[in-house]
């Protein structure tokens, strides 16, 4: 048994799909005639581009004469003497793994003497991956600096220190000695 509201939403869901069917066939028409448009005026299009392509040749042409004008006015420009001579017996290298300012003189360079630092050794940590020495009361690893000296190396009870002239010094971890100590 059909109820009067039934009928009411089948009716209004055919009416919405005889929208949606109109609608569609409007949207196909459109289609076509658009497409129509520009496949008809296809031949059109290209003796419009011909005035484009004039142009763009043209300007291609202009392009190539402030070109030649460039190399015309670069000719004109003096040579810099400075880097059309040759390198002659300066002892600049020619290869190509080498700097440009690279030469067969070597480079003297003065480093000044720095003095051994007095420091004192209070324990060394070697045990571990990382070596650690407890120098003054501070922890150092290798590599850190102490008075300007590097610490190169860390030993059992010593340390080494290198200086920027690599000089090295051994500092090595004072005895503790008992100052009142009974034998029995």
């Amino acid at each position: 048994m059909k109820t009067p509201n039934a009928d009411l939403v089948s009716s209004q869901g055919a009416s919405k799909e005889k929208k949606q069917l109109v609608v569609l066939g409007v949207l196909v028409a459109v289609l076509a005639v658009v497409m129509g448009a520009q496949f008809s005026s296809a031949e059109d299009g290209v003796a419009s581009a011909q005035p484009a392509l004039a142009e763009a040749v043209t300007g291609l042409e202009g392009s190539v004469e402030r070109i030649n004008e460039g190399k015309d006015m670069l000719s004109e420009v003096p040579d810099n003497q400075a880097l059309s001579n040759a390198s002659g017996d300066q002892g600049v290298k020619k290869s190509p793994f080498q700097s440009f300012w690279s030469s067969d003189q070597p480079i003297e360079t003065t480093v000044e003497e720095i003095p051994a630092p007095s420091v004192t050794l209070n324990g060394t940590i070697t045990s571990g991956r990382k070596p650690v020495a407890i120098i003054d009361g501070q922890t150092r690893f290798i590599g850190d600096q102490i008075s300007g000296w590097r610490l190169k190396d860390i030993g059992s009870r010593e340390v080494k220190l290198e200086s920027p002239t690599k000089a090295v010094v051994t500092v090595a971890m004072p005895l503790l000695q008992l100052k009142n100590r009974r034998n029995p």
